[in-house]
């Protein structure tokens, strides 16, 4: 397979000192990006940023024809420099001081920074090529952003654009509803049920301090200007390892595993010769506060001499302040059997519109394990995590590791440029791409999802943070 290259003037360009509009004619994309765009200084300065727009045009056609797009986050029409999440269109009202729109205006740049660098790697970049290429383009977007900020008209242009970024697409009812058979139990019916089952566990080695360590610098942590916690990695890793839920595969004798998403000739499959669960870290809006969650994804193999990517489970765990988990939340891959788990005792609100389904009890604030189906890895059952201890072990690792699949020559995606798995026997998306599942009820990874289930005491936002974002703490941190 040969990797994609991206046109030549597009490598040249990224070396310091070689004006880029000198190597790529301005294309009617440029001319559309300068339009949207604040309004550029006469002389060598706009003759520079104008350069600028050439080059993410340049940027956007290989992208395009390599068919490498990244669904991490969305596109912001107008402004290539960018890239939206429903979180940061949840700010817009509220960006109302000079330190608070940086902060936001930052994490639009990181956004783009993140998905384009997937996008050219995926190319089949050159590493030292790509890193100069996006080193001239964060120059760009910090300059270009810049001068949004400062122009009334293109400020104005930018954020209704980033709130048009998110346009909610046509509701997708999923294919089926959480069952009455998924259901929280105790630990006692939880033993008896998992008896003589491999029970996985996440590995000790994926957790660099303790667990009490991590939640203690989860509580004294600083906040952003957008109320977003900021740790030291050591302690993002080991809060992720922390709240993993525990395996059980309902299958005697235990023949049923784990699965890792890889790339093979024929295409993505899910391999059972080792076990990893992917992670992410999102964030969702609760009662005037800005909760961490964590988003598990748990794969099931591909069967022998088959291609694609089944229908896996995820699995999402919203923090309160306190460290602990506030409400748990699980999903399969394409949008079916949504179900809510209290930590603790919640008030359903009684006209919401979502369809999910809450389940019986609360299963406290504990770690939890799940029972999964042996026949495809759906849940069974939710229980504390005390009733069972692991008896086998699986990786955990960051999510955007499926989107570099390792290649023969260079890394694949295992979302196609639609946002969905390519091959799959059903729609499964990338994470923040999942369609609403009604026209009137909200999207899986909206930040204001649990508020639209869920009653809390104080429902109106609490004002943000004022203090200026402490560098060093965030420093790592995914704020995505």
């Amino acid at each position: 397979m040969t990797a994609h290259r991206p046109p030549a003037y597009l490598l040249a360009a990224c070396l310091l000192g070689l004006p880029f509009g000198a190597l790529a004619a301005q294309d009617q994309r440029a001319a559309a990006y300068e339009a949207a765009g604040p309004a550029l200084p006469e002389g060598a300065f706009g003759d520079r940023l104008r350069q600028c727009y050439a080059a993410y045009a340049d940027s956007e056609r290989a992208i395009d024809q390599a068919g490498t797009a990244d669904h991490s986050y969305f596109k912001v029409a107008g402004f290539p420099y960018v890239r939206s999440s429903r979180l940061l269109v949840s700010y817009l009202d509220e960006i109302d001081s000079l330190e608070r729109v940086g902060v936001w205006l930052e994490q639009l740049r990181d956004n783009d920074g993140f998905a384009r660098d997937i996008e050219l790697r995926n190319m089949g970049m050159d590493s030292i090529e790509r890193a100069n290429l996006l080193m001239s383009l964060r120059g760009c977007a910090v300059w270009l952003s810049l001068l949004a900020l400062d122009d009334p008209a293109a400020r104005k242009r930018l954020e209704q654009a980033v709130a048009d970024s998110v346009a909610r697409p046509p509701a997708q009812q999923p294919p089926s509803p959480a069952g009455s058979d998924i259901r929280a139990v105790g630990p006692a019916q939880a033993r008896s049920e998992m008896q003589g089952l491999t029970v996985w566990g996440a590995s000790a080695d994926d957790a660099p301090v303790t667990a009490q360590a991590a939640i203690k610098a989860f509580r004294q942590s600083v906040r952003d200007e957008l109320g977003r916690v900021g740790l030291q990695d050591s302690n993002w890793r080991t809060l992720a390892h922390y709240h993993a839920p525990t395996l059980a595969i309902a299958s005697r004798p235990s023949t049923s595993s784990l699965g890792t998403p890889v790339w093979s000739d024929d295409g993505t499959r899910v391999t059972g010769a080792s076990a990893t669960v992917h992670f992410h870290p999102a964030y969702a809006r609760v009662g005037g506060q800005t909760l961490l969650q964590f988003v598990y994804f748990i794969w099931s193999p591909t069967s022998e001499g088959e291609a694609g990517v089944g229908n896996g489970l995820i699995w999402r765990t919203t923090l309160g302040p306190d460290g602990l988990a506030l409400v748990h939340d699980s999903m399969r891959m394409d949008g079916s059997e949504h179900i809510w788990f209290p930590a603790k005792p919640l008030t359903e609100r009684p006209n919401r519109t979502h369809p999910s389904r809450v389940a019986n009890i609360a299963v406290g604030q504990d770690p939890v394990v799940l029972l999964l189906r042996a026949s495809d890895h759906g849940l069974l059952h939710v229980a504390p995590r005390e009733a069972m201890k692991a008896n086998a072990e699986f990786s955990l690792a960051r999510y955007e590791n499926v989107f570099l699949l390792e290649g023969p020559e260079h890394s694949h995606h295992l979302y196609a440029a639609d946002g969905q798995v390519a091959a799959s026997r059903a729609a499964l998306w990338q994470y923040g791409r999942h369609p609403a599942p009604t026209e009137d009820s909200l999207a899986f990874d909206d930040p204001l999802l649990i508020e639209s289930v869920f009653e809390f005491s104080t429902p109106t936002r609490a004002a943000l943070p004022q203090s200026n974002a402490v560098k060093t703490a965030l420093a790592g941190a995914p704020q995505r």
